[in-house]
């Protein structure tokens, strides 16, 4: 009615969407110089929504292979690096890079440390019912008897014929 005055507080609020880089908030109503929280009724009256922005921050963190965290970075900016940790150590594995890349970070990242086992032995298996006979000043072909794996630090093993031996 005319001469009463509102109290914008009650007003719905819209909402503005949010995008990658920016978070949008209601900052208040708006008659085209400041910030108003009532208003009184004198005819027609224009208000506006205004919004407060902030640069939108993801959350990057890094971890080992058993969950440890290595660093965390909770202020990446859209489209920005995150900063990997120096190279983790693990005995007998040989670290091979992060699962993810983190470069031009869009999201929250959670990148895990990776590795490849190393090897820490042979294994040296005789082939059943062979029997085998040496032969002087001759290159023995001891494929014949044994097979040999290599042994890696978890707990793989593969086949190899690159080995030697004096006999």
């Amino acid at each position: 009615e005319y001469d009463q005055t509102v109290d914008l507080a009650n007003v719905k609020t819209p909402t503005k969407e949010s995008t990658n880089t920016r978070v949008f908030e209601f900052a208040g109503w708006s008659n085209g110089s400041k910030i108003v929280e009532s208003i009184k009724i004198k005819g027609d009256n224009s208000l506006y929504a205004t919004y407060s922005s902030s640069t939108r921050y993801y959350e990057v963190v890094f971890k080992d292979y058993d969950g440890t965290v290595l660093s965390k970075q909770d202020n990446i900016e859209y489209n920005n690096d995150a900063i990997a940790p120096e190279n983790p150590t693990r005995e007998n594995y040989i670290f091979t890079g992060w699962d993810k890349d983190y470069h031009n970070v869009t999201k929250n990242l959670i990148i895990t440390a990776q590795y490849k086992a190393k090897q820490i032995g042979i294994k040296v298996v005789e082939k059943p019912n062979v029997q085998f006979e040496f032969q002087k000043n001759t290159k023995a072909d001891l494929s014949k008897l044994i097979v040999v794996y290599d042994v890696y630090a978890d707990g793989s093993e593969k086949e190899t014929k690159e080995y030697t031996t004096d006999i």
